[in-house]
Order: C-alpha cells, then structure tokens, then sequence
C-alpha cells in the first residue's frame, strides 16, 4: 500500500519534470540586460572622459565605500560588474514570477515591460542607492543622465524582461 507521500511525489513529478526551467531564461535575460545598461554606461561617460574601469568600480561603491571602490582596481571593478549581473537577475526574477500570476505582464509587454523598467529605475535610483547604500552622496545626479538611465531601464531592461518572461510563458505552454 502507497503512503500518502509516495502518491503526492509520484503525481507531481511529471508535471514538474515536464516544466521548462526558469534559470537559463533568468540568466540569460540578466547578462543581456546587464550588458545593455553596462554599455550605455561606458559609452555615455566615455563622452565625458571617463574611463570603462570607474563606471564598474562605481557599481562596486553601492556596497564598499566609495574611496574603497574606486581605488580597488581591477578587483572591484570586477566585483561591480558582478553586482550589476546579480542586481539585472533579481529584477529578470522578479518581473518572471509577476507574470506567472498576472497574465497581462506577458501579454502586453511593452506597455507593462514599460512601466516595470521605470518602478525599477525608481526604487533603485531613487531609493535604495541614494539612502541605502555605500556610495550615498549629498550631491543631486545631472538631470541629462537621470533621464538618460530612465530611458534606458524603459527601453533596455523593463521591456527586454518582458519580452523574455512572454517568451517563457509560451514555451512553457508549448507555442513555441
């Protein structure tokens, strides 16, 4: 006679063996993303220059302090590119989950990839970098780039999240 765990494991496995995996969609989604943002970020401070190796280490002072980031050579220049792929994987995540339950995020992804990249942008810009992190500064950011970084969390993170998750949702109801 089964037990009532042995009937559970043995009706949910293939439902669960058939899933598609989340993570290489995740993963995939953030390097893209990460390296969109990434390489605005050069090529914009590049025009007023400044070398790629601060722009990483800036990311790296979100964590370390700002003197400690921006004298750790290649070392935190690395450990910010590694935090910017961590942060574009958590919002990847959190945009895939929203959509599993809210059927709209995948079937309108430029409007609600949209306006995910600008709350993200908010929260991340406007909240947590300025008064939770390392490299909290008194110093207001130029509007130019602030619109600039807004534009490009629209464009080239929100949407690009979007588009993945509706692309996820559809393998995983086999349409593609």
């Amino acid at each position: 006679m089964a037990t009532l765990d042995q009937v559970v494991l043995d009706h949910a496995a293939p439902r669960a063996a058939s899933r598609p995996s989340l993570l290489p969609w995740i993963v995939a989604c953030a390097a893209i993303i990460a390296s969109l943002d990434l390489g605005f970020a050069v090529v914009w401070w590049g025009f007023e220059g400044v070398a790629p190796l601060p722009v990483f280490q800036s990311i790296a002072s979100w964590a370390l302090r700002r003197d400690v980031a921006l004298t750790g050579g290649l070392t935190t220049a690395m450990f910010g590119l590694l935090l910017q792929i961590c942060i574009m994987a958590t919002i990847t995540a959190l945009y895939f989950a929203l959509s599993r339950y809210e059927i709209r995020l995948r079937r309108q992804p430029l409007r609600w990839g949209a306006l995910y990249g600008a709350a993200v942008y908010v929260i991340q810009h406007v909240v947590i970098v300025p008064h939770f992190s390392a490299a909290a500064s008194t110093a207001s950011p130029r509007l130019d780039w602030t619109l600039a970084c807004l534009i490009v969390y629209v464009t080239l993170v929100g949407i690009p999240c979007a588009l993945f998750a509706r692309a996820m949702g559809a393998r995983a109801l086999g349409k593609i």
